[in-house]
């Protein structure tokens, strides 16, 4: 990634590094999620993922939108509190690494969109 610094590489290295191992902790211990209230909120870090990958390919802002990455770090928020007040699994070390990773991840894809140049379509 080009047009960013080599310490904000690093963060987001350390912060995809943490994600990945949140992610692997969580599924350790979904077995014990009877109602299987995760399956939803793992269903929402994805798309996160995926457009740091996006953006990271076409160098641009191409399908990238601030408006999504803001619905989806909200959604992460209002689903983890509605489990929060469901479960005490959501209290747990686990969720909450996972949470607080996944709720920064489209911040810090923000970030990112911010510093690509706008989509230029090919005339």
């Amino acid at each position: 990634m080009p047009e960013v610094s080599r310490g904000f590489f690093a963060g987001i290295t350390v912060l995809a590094t943490l994600g990945v191992g949140a992610l692997w902790w969580l599924v350790k211990l979904i077995l014990a999620d009877e109602l299987y209230f995760i399956a939803q909120i793992i269903t929402l870090a994805w798309p996160s993922l995926f457009q740091t990958g996006l953006l990271a390919r076409r160098k641009s802002r191409a399908g990238q939108s601030i408006i999504m990455q803001l619905c989806v770090a909200i959604m992460m928020v209002a689903l983890s509190l509605v489990g929060m007040l469901s479960s005490p699994f959501f209290l747990t070390p686990a969720f909450m690494t996972f949470f607080a990773v996944f709720t920064l991840w489209p911040l810090v894809n923000n970030a990112l969109i911010l510093r690509y140049p706008p989509y230029q379509a090919s005339t």
